[in-house]
């Protein structure tokens, strides 16, 4: 409780600022940003007292604009950072709007023990959004029902229950009621707003219900800007906005939003990164690595950025072994990384032994991944084990029909499905029904109207055309993806150098033409003849 109070809020007249209470750093952050000034707090504890130090820092030339300290009592520790934000203003001479005095007032429980089990639940939600975490989404809901339970009128967990809800639907692959779950949030961002109608957290629960509980941009940018309309320069809500942006395909204004979400939020390690991601699909990778290293600086735990920053080195190089070399690592997001890493160097039985020991979980072998014995069929068949394979084949196309109904609405989802559906029958020789699954994948992907993850499904439809022999379908497929924008978040043109999904159309003239069209990307070492 007593670090949460030391994140201090400064108003000025255009901006709100929140730091975290760790200011060694900050200089360095603030610098990247170009952030002109730095406000640095600490907070200690002596008995039934707390005593907040603060002080104004010129972030170039380190000299000290103002400092001053405050003593509070514990009587009301939820109280202190409204109470010394607002002194703060008032000593820097800001002129506070009366929506801005109202907002300083904390939108906790007066009830501790709800307050106790909502900062437990953000902690939960805070790294969940960073890893993509399904699992956490569903931790982090039920201490927000508990929170709620010791007070009824908790209209921040509420709200906050909500967004939770929507992140678990979202990551999720359809299990765990995924249904039920986006109805609730959906009602919870409702009540919420209903009951308190000026709350930019219930704004943003009900964009993201729309957003990752429904797929509905239009609606989801409604919401983002109505918390913009209530507070500007809301981190939150600029970064949701970014993010909608992005899958509309407006990847210059997302980048912009994030931009400035990132100068409001300069710790959020989850929103460096997904900066970075964004930078990376517009082809700007020197920006990209430039935001995945504060991304991972900032938290070492962020795998997604771990994750990412590999990709960038394999994207913009073709060097594998270095991008295995910067994904180590237990975690089950970067070990099934460094299997399809391993698979690009054609290292299919170490890849398989890899896989072998990854839990199979529905938080690990997603509707994104597919089932896990795909991934082992696929493995099984360009290492020539063709019996293998068939068994693995014919198990992972029962498991990916069993998800279409789970993901019934959700067409950007049931792309990804398709996809799988349509490998494991091109894997069992259903070549017809293969192609047919591809082409359904395509029709919802496009209705998805999702510019961000389009055009890497598209790449993968593109890949099983391959896996087929359909060189006159797979390559100009293939040749249009890699133009378009948001594609180089996941794929390049040093790919089609390296990844033996091309090997069964590789001495196509087709395909060969493309390679000259890329020869510049062409690695230097590369396995491009497809040799095993």
């Amino acid at each position: 409780k007593l670090a949460d109070i030391g994140q201090l809020k400064v108003i000025s007249r255009t901006s709100t600022m929140k730091y975290a209470s760790h200011p060694e750093d900050l200089k360095t952050i603030a610098q990247q940003l170009g952030v002109a000034t730095i406000l640095e707090g600490s907070v200690q504890k002596a008995g039934n007292q707390v005593l907040i130090n603060v002080q104004l820092i010129d972030a170039k030339s380190d000299a000290h604009l103002w400092a001053q300290s405050y003593t509070r009592t514990l009587d009301n520790v939820f109280g202190v950072e409204g109470e010394v934000a607002g002194q703060i203003a008032t000593a820097l001479k800001a002129k506070l709007s009366p929506a801005e005095t109202t907002r300083l007032a904390t939108n906790l429980s007066s009830n501790p023990d709800a307050n106790d089990l909502f900062l437990r639940a953000e902690y939960l939600t805070e790294r969940a959004g960073a890893n993509f975490d399904h699992a956490g989404f569903m931790e982090a809901t039920a201490l927000y029902r508990q929170a709620l339970d010791k007070d009824k009128e908790f209209v921040l967990a509420r709200a906050r229950l909500s967004y939770a809800e929507s992140g678990a639907v979202w990551f999720g692959s359809g299990g765990d009621g995924s249904q039920q779950l986006a109805a609730d949030a959906a009602a919870q961002a409702e009540q919420a707003l209903a009951q308190q109608p000026d709350l930019v957290a219930a704004q943003l629960a009900l964009g993201y219900s729309a957003y990752w509980g429904r797929q509905d941009f239009a609606a989801a940018l409604k919401a983002f800007k109505a918390a913009l309309k209530l507070q500007p320069n809301d981190a939150g809500a600029l970064f949701a906005t970014g993010n909608v942006l992005r899958r509309q395909g407006h990847f210059d204004a997302a980048i912009d939003s994030m931009q400035h979400a990132l100068a409001l939020d300069p710790r959020n390690s989850g929103l460096a990164e997904t900066l970075a991601e964004t930078y990376a699909a517009t082809s700007r990778f020197a920006e990209a690595e430039r935001y995945v290293r504060l991304a991972m600086a900032l938290d070492p735990d962020n795998f997604q950025a771990s994750v990412l920053y590999s990709e960038l080195i394999l994207l913009g190089s073709g060097d594998v072994e270095r991008a295995l070399a910067a994904a180590q690592g237990d975690n089950s997001v970067l070990q099934l990384w460094r299997v399809q890493l391993l698979t690009y160097q054609r290292k299919y039985r170490d890849a398989l032994a890899l896989l072998e020991v990854i839990p199979d979980t529905l938080d690990n072998f997603g509707y994104q991944s597919g089932p896990k014995a795909l991934l082992q069929a696929n493995l099984y068949r360009l290492a020539g084990d063709a019996a293998r394979a068939q068994s693995l084949y014919a198990q992972a196309l029962q498991q990916s029909r069993a998800h279409l109904a789970a993901l019934a609405g959700k067409a950007i989802k049931l792309s990804f499905v398709w996809n799988e559906i349509a490998a494991a029958e091109l894997g069992l020789g259903q070549t017809d029904a293969g192609l047919a699954s591809i082409a359904k994948s395509e029709t919802l992907a496009t209705q998805s109207g999702d510019q961000f993850f389009g055009p890497g499904l598209r790449q993968v439809q593109a890949s099983l055309y391959a896996q087929a022999g359909r060189a006159d379908l797979a390559v100009p497929l293939l040749e249009k993806e890699l133009a378009t924008p948001g594609i180089s978040e996941t794929y390049s043109p040093v790919m089609v150098w390296i990844d033996p999904a091309w090997d069964p159309i590789r001495h196509d003239p087709r395909f060969e033409a493309l390679l000259v069209k890329y020869a510049s990307a062409k690695p230097a070492a590369s396995n491009s003849e497809g040799n095993p």
